[in-house]
């Protein structure tokens, strides 16, 4: 996905027009004592075979997020866009 690298966007702590820097959103790792990957982890013990969650259809289009930083004030402004495009326009 193309992104300027530099837009001039509204921040809320300056309450003025600033410059920000985007880049794309990367979850971090996965928790290993989270309550899902404890039932993970307890449903394939022992005997019984592999434990097989429930299959879901996979979506076809995700639409990407994006982390806004100030340069100003530093704060970060997470935001999605409402269509998955190759070039996105954002004045």
């Amino acid at each position: 996905m193309e992104m300027p690298k530099t837009v001039k966007r509204y921040c809320k702590k300056c309450k003025a027009h600033t410059e920000h820097t985007i880049k794309e959103y990367k979850g971090g790792r996965a928790r290993t004592l989270a309550k899902g990957t404890r039932r993970h982890e307890r449903n394939i013990a022992g005997y019984g075979g592999k434990y097989q969650a429930i299959a879901r259809r996979k979506k076809a289009n995700k639409k990407p997020t994006f982390v806004a930083t100030c340069s100003v004030c530093g704060t970060k402004h997470v935001f999605s866009l409402g269509k998955r495009m190759k070039r996105v326009q954002l004045a």
